[in-house]
């Protein structure tokens, strides 16, 4: 079942795989992300428009309609404040984002591959560590010592079985990298 943020975050790649302009597309992305820093600042994230045009580098008119579309395909939140009585010029116009996007959304292939190489590692060594505590906890209900001692002593022998078992798979034809270069 897809969840309201899989929806959103579809919904954003939808919209800017439609753009024809790379320069565009970069501007689209750049509004996510101004809006995504400005809701972990303090939500709900509402930033004026004024502030997204001087951040930008596109042309004004340009901005303008990519942020029409992105309220209208419903990217992004419009509010506009009322008009004052007496008060020269148009009303304020406020953005934010409508619920959350997943800010891995729009690195690169490059980029993804380093966060996922990244989350191997660490779950290579929480792996390591678990096994470890597993079988100290195992001696520990038997009363064999204490367990610096016994992770120090067995860290060695849980890496050296690790490196058997990658040479094993490297031996059968897969491709695994060393994720620690």
């Amino acid at each position: 079942m897809h969840t309201f943020e899989d929806r959103v975050n579809s919904n954003i790649l939808l919209f800017i795989s439609q753009l024809r302009s790379e320069n565009t597309k970069e501007g689209a992305k750049e509004i996510i992300q101004i809006l995504l820093d400005s809701r972990n600042r303090e939500w709900p994230g509402w930033v004026r428009s004024s502030e997204i045009f001087n951040a930008l580098d596109l042309n004004p008119s340009t901005t303008t309609r990519l942020l029409t579309a992105m309220d209208e395909a419903g990217v992004i939140i419009k509010r506009a404040c009322d008009k004052v009585p007496g008060q020269r010029g148009s009303p304020r116009v406020f953005y934010r984002l409508p619920e959350y996007y997943d800010p891995n959304l729009f690195k690169s292939r490059e980029e993804l591959i380093q966060v996922i190489d990244q989350y191997n590692i660490w779950l290579s060594e929480a792996l390591e560590r678990c096994n470890i505590y597993r079988e100290i906890l195992a001696e520990r209900a038997r009363g064999l010592g204490d367990p610096e001692k016994l992770i120090k002593e067995r860290l060695p022998l849980y890496r050296s079985r690790k490196e058997k078992l990658l040479k094993e798979i490297k031996g059968s034809g897969l491709v695994i990298r060393d994720l620690r270069e």
